[in-house]
């Protein structure tokens, strides 16, 4: 009998030994900063990104799904919950087509702690359905920010999220032609989304913005052919681009001619509608890891 118990002491020293020795491990090893880090959502056909920033700031760009029933309360929720979101600082609106907002409807009508909802000035000006979202949102109290090209929302020192598009005085009834175009910075990185902006607005913003290279880009309008110029491509020569989309849509999206266009200029292609969602982490060499959910492989670019 004393044996027996020695046995289980000397196994229960062991147990407690090695969970100490785990928790000092994570204790050095955490350095009370988050990684910046970037999740596109499998949102099926619509738009749903999620950025976190190294001091913890949470946003989110769109949220919306025709393809997926209910994608606030079923995929967005849920998300943010895995990550230990329970409040978002800055909720970007590119446009508001219900692709890209149905689903944060139902956060706002849940009651989801948003502090700042940001949308195009334009839109707000010119556009049903915008100005809607910014009514229920003020009736929640949440705060509206109206950008228009050159604003900038700073994070830290190195890190904002800059208005590219469109212009103080745009004005248009197709919701396409005013989509709010954002250029999120984080140091050296860099990551366009534009929603669905076409051909032609892409143009202007070219002709008017020193928009240079970036490391990331969410490709314009789901990969539509009417969008991702060859021009636009190859003044921002993405490392990384990002198609979101569903598998089956009436749309034809991604498109053969975006896609060719894309291959062309030589960018990694991920798309949401094979590999589900996207994250891309920045780790402290400035590398960029990309995590697929439905497959088993990561990969650094430099």
């Amino acid at each position: 009998l004393c044996i027996i118990k020695l046995i289980k002491k000397n196994v229960l020293l062991r147990v407690i030994k090695t969970v100490v020795c785990i928790f000092l491990t994570m204790l050095l090893c955490y350095n009370g900063k988050e990684k910046f880090e970037i999740d596109i959502l499998d949102v099926g056909q619509g738009d749903g990104t999620f950025i976190q920033y190294a001091d913890g700031t949470a946003v989110f760009i769109d949220g919306g799904s025709t393809s997926k029933d209910k994608i606030g309360k079923y995929t967005i929720i849920p998300f943010l919950k895995s990550k230990g979101i329970s409040e978002i600082s800055y909720w970007f609106v590119s446009h508001a087509d219900e692709d890209h907002i149905n689903g944060l409807y139902e956060l706002m009508e849940a009651g989801y702690k948003i502090d700042n909802l940001a949308v195009s000035q334009s839109a707000a000006k010119c556009d049903k359905k915008t100005a809607e979202i910014t009514e229920l949102a003020r009736k929640l109290n949440i705060n509206i920010i109206k950008l228009s090209e050159g604003d900038k929302i700073r994070i830290t020192d190195e890190d904002r999220i800059e208005c590219l598009y469109p212009y103080k005085n745009t004005v248009s009834d197709n919701r396409n032609d005013i989509c709010l175009t954002l250029k999120v910075v984080s140091g050296s990185f860099s990551a366009i989304f534009a929603g669905d902006i076409p051909t032609e607005t892409e143009q202007v913003i070219l002709a008017n913005s020193n928009i240079g290279k970036t490391n990331l880009f969410k490709v314009n309008h789901h990969g539509s052919k009417g969008s991702n110029s060859k021009e636009w491509l190859s003044t921002i020569k993405p490392d990384i681009s990002v198609i979101s989309c569903a598998l089956k849509n009436n749309y034809g999206h991604p498109a053969d001619e975006a896609l060719l266009r894309l291959e062309n200029c030589k960018t990694r292609i991920f798309y949401t509608m094979y590999s589900g969602q996207i994250s891309i982490i920045k780790d402290d060499k400035e590398n960029l890891i990309i995590n697929k959910f439905l497959e088993n492989e990561s990969a650094a670019v430099r």
